[in-house]
């Protein structure tokens, strides 16, 4: 108990503005990759221009857009099957970095079939006897390999060198201006998405209830902080704006779905399709019998419509959207072992016991069937416990 306490009073470590485990702790949920900041485009990362054209730099680094560039002479052991016919060879690997930036580290994606990739990271500090490591991995169809190892030492000048066993390269400072320059047009760019999220209207009657949009100013910002990190205020700024819009699309959606829950029948019908619920248990208890994982079972009366493919949703209260394909089970009724369960869809008219794998703090508010524009909504019961 007592060292618990303490654990509880002990502060947590600061976090020091402007370096790369800042950005790591101001990266947004919705980021997806893997380190402190996402790799730089490919098309950026080729406009940076040559080694000379980069600043020169003395002294300790504080911040600032690293670009490197490795040549190798690796040769993959992977078959040149259709090289001729394609004229390219496909022993060069498709090179992958991952660039170790003090404990933190930023991934880029490279080119494929070449000898020499570049990639960068922002925000990067550096002291006189620093080291630098890259990873460079070959990317295959099914899976990565590391096929050299580039190292360096900072001694206080920049650009600086890097070697390994098969390939060799540099690193160097992007000029600031050079990087202001590119970071305006994705500043512009989540601006005009962040002014479209605040124009979104709730529309029940749309297949993603008018959300459509976040994507465009995500993006945009992913492709900023790819030049000066996630912490930077011209980019948090703007990624607190995209989810105080997200929020506030939330509160209104769950609110009309609130709303609209109340008018719904007693059953879905959709062409000749007609889905009934009968029942829902939360906390469900049948992995041991029926092999399937879920948080809820409900029971539905369903008949299907030949007349074709009908999509089938749950919607929770908040507004989120799962399949009842795919993630879910369809169990006839009366089931009593695994064997008996059916991942298809049920034959019409019968009685089937749906399994599907929610969140208990995401109970489903309706099930919504969808096709071709037209849709149709039932509430589901209340759960019981």
């Amino acid at each position: 108990m007592v060292l618990l306490l303490l654990a509880c009073l002990t502060p947590k470590p600061s976090v020091e503005s402007g370096t790369p485990a800042a950005s790591l702790a101001a990266r947004p949920t919705w980021a997806e990759h893997a380190g402190y900041a996402p790799g730089l485009s490919h098309e950026l990362l080729l406009s940076a221009g040559p080694k000379d054209s980069l600043q020169a730099h003395t002294g300790p680094l504080r911040g600032g857009l690293l670009l490197c560039e490795v040549a190798t002479t690796h040769r993959g052991d992977r078959a040149r099957f259709f090289a001729a016919r394609r004229g390219v060879d496909t022993s060069l690997p498709d090179t992958d970095t991952w660039l170790d930036v003090g404990a933190e580290g930023v991934s880029t994606t490279g080119p494929q079939n070449s000898d020499t990739a570049r990639f960068a990271a922002p925000a990067v500090r550096l002291d006189v006897g620093d080291p630098l490591r890259a990873s460079l991995m070959d990317r295959g169809v099914l899976r990565k390999h590391t096929y050299d190892t580039v190292t360096g030492t900072y001694g206080g000048e920049l650009p600086m060198a890097l070697s390994g066993e098969t390939s060799e390269g540099w690193c160097g400072l992007v000029p600031q201006d050079r990087v202001d320059a590119w970071l305006k047009p994705q500043l512009d760019r989540a601006d005009a998405g962040q002014r479209a999220l605040e124009a979104r209207a709730v529309d029940l009657s749309q297949l993603d209830f008018g959300r459509a949009g976040v994507e465009g100013p995500q993006q945009a910002l992913r492709d900023a902080a790819a030049l000066v990190g996630w912490e930077r205020t011209p980019v948090s700024d703007r990624v607190a704006q995209v989810q105080a819009a997200e929020q506030a699309f939330d509160a209104d959606l769950s609110a009309a779905l609130a709303a609209a829950r109340e008018g719904m029948p007693d059953t879905l019908t959709l062409g000749a399709a007609e889905l009934r619920p009968l029942s829902v248990e939360c906390p469900w208890f049948g992995y041991s019998r029926y092999g399937v994982k879920a948080q809820c079972a409900m029971e539905v009366e369903l008949r299907a419509d030949p007349a074709g493919e009908i999509w089938f949703e749950w919607v929770h209260a908040s507004g989120y959207r799962e399949p009842l394909s795919g993630w879910s089970s369809w169990v006839p009724a009366g089931a009593d072992t695994r064997e008996e369960a059916r991942m298809e869809a049920p034959p019409p008219g019968q009685s089937v016991l749906l399994i599907v794998p929610t969140l208990r703090d995401q109970q489903p508010l309706a099930i919504r069937a969808w096709r071709g524009g037209e849709s149709s909504w039932v509430a589901v019961p209340d759960p019981s416990r």
